[in-house]
């Protein structure tokens, strides 16, 4: 009995499909820099080893403020609670510190990506 009720058409087309796949997880290239960036929309996200709660890009280990801006955003909470970060002294320091930093972080990147799409 069991065996006519497992063959049978009729009883087969009305139960549809036992076992449903799913796809596996498959890598994705990533050409340009930032093509690929994450949302923070379980957020906020725990304080990291680094003290970072952003979401971090996944070839280039970076936040996207970090890339574009060379720096990690001040929220509010920080600037009402927590002490100012250590300023240079003067306008040309700063921008000297910013260009080192963007020019480290993104040559990081680009040899973080290269190895990713290899």
């Amino acid at each position: 009995m069991e065996k006519w009720c497992r063959e049978c058409h009729a009883c087969g087309a009305r139960k549809g499909p036992k076992t449903r796949t799913k796809v596996r997880l498959q890598r994705y290239d990533v050409g340009a820099l930032l093509e690929r960036m994450a949302l923070d929309i379980l957020g906020p996200f725990p304080v990291t080893t680094k003290g970072n709660r952003r979401s971090v890009h996944e070839v280039t280990v970076w936040t996207p403020s970090e890339m574009l801006f060379g720096r990690t955003p001040r929220l509010p909470f920080d600037i009402l609670f927590r002490r100012p970060n250590d300023t240079p002294s003067s306008p040309n320091e700063y921008l000297n510190n910013l260009e080192a930093r963007l020019e480290r972080v993104h040559a990081f990147a680009g040899k973080r990506i290269k190895l990713s799409s290899e």
